[in-house]
């Protein structure tokens, strides 16, 4: 995995942490405050303020205990899939004493926390903390803000996600990366001298060969040189140009699928001094028309006759390099690529095998897959769009529990509010349309900062490859409208719950 990625993963996550952190602390603050009334009975009968917070400290810690232990197994069941994803090749130990820094820091930050509300509360009138007239119902902007930040997380990542999938599903399917891969297979070595061409022809699965050329991907032999002249060059200026030498021909075009976007491609009949360029070398150049265009190499002209589509031989994060095409010299040089029918690489590979064993069992003989190997190129890719989908599931999980929590304990608090509103007559579906807009609100507020922020960062992460995935507005509709899903799904039980109650029973227990 590419250290960048790393990097990149390192802050998710620790976003994700301040995600689950706020969320909790959200839940502490509401669940101390829901108790004031208890810790200043409690007061009353003669506790202290020591015996009050060593009673609820002793509580979250109990309770801190056995989360980390639900957290220790869980982390004992997924580390040896993390380490085969991330390729951190180090000991259990040297998770288990990151993860054991989190558990002291959490503690640390929690009790700290907890002391000081507690504290707090302590130090107020018995009669405010016995008295209901306080505002502690949680449309408060602490638990506003905390809803608002959970929201704005989970909806960045999920777009952040979402656009990277779609970017690598993309650059492994697509045919605009210039050259055809799927089901191509080369021999790149061999320590004996076999004529593979009659080989490959004798194994049925193989549908197509081609000789005299080496695999493209990946790309093995080709020559780079210094480009001094070239027709429309400032004869004064010292511009130069880094220019690939390279062979193609027309059944090369056929087998691979090179497209040509102008002129006509090279074919046995041109002279040696006829060439194609790639659309990298046009823009080089600086060409507008080019052909029948020259260019100077060794004191030698040649002439461009077409121009043809870039084809990317690499990983889709380096740029396509200018290149100059010629007509191969010989046709015995090179290797044999061929095509093999969908499914049957296993097989045809074997046989190959077998051939080459027969003549010296101890033989070296190196296959190469092109699709392989440039899936291979997108390792990284793949690794971090598995592991921001887990994040991006993981920071749901924590806003919809924090949005389901926040609303039971809103709905306990506001049990006298609602039931004076149902005997004034306000229907269930009434009482939960006012809870669903005031979380609403906060969706549409998360998603206007959320998604522009996140398309700013995204449209940086695309450029850094040849092609890009258009990022269209059923991306940004489906995000929103999932996760507005999501979130009424978390509210519409327990409010109907609490909007169906007998008002009069609510009010006499107030």
């Amino acid at each position: 995995m590419k250290l960048d990625h790393i990097r990149l993963f390192a802050c998710i996550s620790g976003l994700v942490i301040i995600c689950g952190i706020c969320n909790y602390l959200t839940m502490l603050v509401t669940r101390i405050r829901m108790r004031r009334r208890e810790l200043a009975l409690r007061k009353v009968n003669g506790s202290s303020n020591r015996g009050l917070l060593t009673l609820l400290l002793t509580e979250l810690v109990l309770l801190l205990l056995l989360s980390s232990g639900v957290g220790l197994v869980l982390i004992e069941l997924i580390l040896p899939t993390f380490k085969r994803l991330s390729q951190i090749d180090e000991s259990t130990s040297f998770f288990y004493i990151e993860v054991f820094v989190y558990i002291l820091s959490l503690v640390a930050v929690t009790v700290g926390f907890a002391s000081l509300l507690i504290q707090y509360i302590s130090r107020r009138t018995l009669l405010n903390n016995i008295s209901k007239k306080s505002n502690t119902h949680l449309s408060g902007w602490f638990y506003k803000i905390s809803i608002f930040f959970q929201l704005f997380i989970s909806l960045g990542f999920v777009f952040c996600t979402l656009v990277m999938m779609m970017q690598l599903h993309f650059l492994l399917n697509t045919r605009e990366l210039g050259i055809e891969r799927h089901n191509v297979g080369a021999v790149v070595y061999c320590s004996e001298n076999i004529p593979f061409k009659e080989v490959v022809n004798q194994i049925p699965e193989i549908a197509e060969c081609l000789n005299g050329f080496h695999t493209p991907i990946p790309k093995m032999y080709y020559s780079t040189y210094r480009l001094k002249e070239w027709d429309g060059k400032n004869t004064d200026s010292e511009q130069y140009i880094e220019l690939e030498d390279e062979t193609i021909n027309q059944e090369y075009a056929d087998f691979f699928g090179v497209e040509v976007l102008d002129g006509n491609m090279l074919d046995e009949k041109d002279g040696k001094d006829m060439v194609v360029i790639n659309e990298a070398a046009v823009k080089a150049l600086g060409w507008t028309q080019p052909i029948g265009k020259k260019i100077g190499k060794l004191g030698k002209q040649y002439i461009v006759k077409g121009v043809i589509k870039n084809i990317s031989y690499n990983a889709p994060i380096h740029p396509v390099a200018p290149a100059m095409f010629h007509l191969p010299d010989s046709r015995d040089r090179g290797g044999i690529i061929f095509k093999v029918k969908e499914g049957t690489w296993d097989i045809v590979s074997e046989k190959i095998k077998a051939e080459v064993n027969k003549v010296n069992p101890n033989a070296e003989l190196m296959l190469s897959n092109m699709e392989e190997v440039y899936d291979a190129y997108m390792k990284s890719e793949r690794t971090l769009c598995k592991l921001l989908s887990v994040v991006s599931a993981i920071c749901i999980i924590i806003a919809v529990f924090g949005i389901f929590s926040l609303v039971t304990l809103s709905c306990q608090q506001r049990r006298k509010e609602i039931a004076i509103r149902k005997v004034n007559g306000a229907s269930a579906r009434l009482i939960l349309n006012l809870f669903f807009k005031e979380y609403l609100l906060l969706l549409v507020m998360a998603s206007c900062i959320a998604f522009p922020l996140g398309y700013v960062i995204m449209k940086r992460w695309l450029e850094n490859y040849v092609k890009q995935t258009p990022v269209n507005l059923w991306i940004y509709i489906g995000i929103f409208a999932g996760m507005l899903l999501v979130i009424f799904s978390s509210i519409v039980w327990r409010v109907w719950k609490a909007a169906i109650q007998n008002p009069a029973e609510v009010i006499k227990s107030e």
